[in-house]
Parts: structure tokens; sequence; C-alpha cells
């Protein structure tokens, strides 16, 4: 799965900054692929309450930190393990 953020303000943290904020809660960030922001990645489900509330919850450390939470992507894997 794949979250993006983007820069909201010339006042919000630093690109590093929001990095290691998002390293030290487990995502894998890659500065390479987005040339104005941040991808997250982590591997999860999304059909849950908690799926819910790390959105909710990225959507306020963006925000907190100056930039947008923009949503998420994710391939489909069915039971034979096989992404769609």
């Amino acid at each position: 799965m794949l979250h993006f953020l983007f820069s909201g303000s010339e006042t919000g943290r630093s690109l590093n900054e929001l990095a290691e904020t998002l390293r030290s809660n487990r995502f894998t960030v890659d500065l390479e692929k987005c040339r104005e922001g941040v991808i997250a990645e982590e591997r999860r489900e999304v059909a849950s309450e908690n799926f819910d509330s790390l959105t909710v919850s990225l959507t306020d450390l963006a925000r907190d930190a100056g930039w947008t939470y923009d949503g998420w992507e994710c391939s489909v894997e069915t039971g034979e393990g096989n992404a769609h």
C-alpha cells in the first residue's frame, strides 16, 4: 500500500523530517519516486476500522507537519498470492 503526502506550506517540516517521522512509524519511505512529496509504503489490509483510523492519523500527522495527506493506492492480492 502506498500513501501520498505533499508539502502544504512554506513553513511546514522539511521533506527529510517528515520522512523520518514516517519511518519511525514503521513505513518505508521513498523520496525518489515523487519529486514534490513523500510516498510512504506498508503492507497491510484495507478493509477494517484499523485502516480507517490509520488514514485519519496520517491526515493529522501531515496537517500538523504543514503537509497534506493525499490518499492511498494498493494492489489487490487474491488467495493465490497474485497481485491485480
